[in-house]
């Protein structure tokens, strides 16, 4: 249950009506409402688990936590040379002279 408190409601109520639906259509014995009620309640699920994923995928709590600092940027840009460690990004940097390193073999 709690998955699925995290949910839209339209899609729990959904699941739900589907589930009932088909309980009922089973009981009556009716094959046709019963597929289309568990196909109906396993698509809601499926929108639903989607929902939430991409929610997760577009905040997730990184980027909610440097977001306010200032150390996150949506393309990625500023924010990695703050956060990396300089001899990191000495390595990275294809100028050697930039990093106080000679070029030399």
């Amino acid at each position: 249950m709690g998955l699925m408190a995290s949910w839209p409601r339209g899609f729990v109520g959904t699941m739900s009506l589907a589930a009932v639906v088909a309980v009922a259509a089973w009981l009556r014995r009716w094959p046709r409402v019963t597929t289309s009620a568990l196909a109906l309640g396993f698509a809601a699920g499926g929108a639903a688990a989607a929902t939430t994923a991409r929610d997760g995928a577009l905040h997730p709590p990184l980027r909610q936590a440097l977001h306010p600092a200032g150390l996150a940027s949506p393309s990625g840009g500023a924010g990695r040379a703050v956060l990396c460690d300089q001899a990191i990004c000495a390595c990275l940097d294809p100028t050697p002279a930039s990093a106080g390193v000679k070029a030399g073999i």
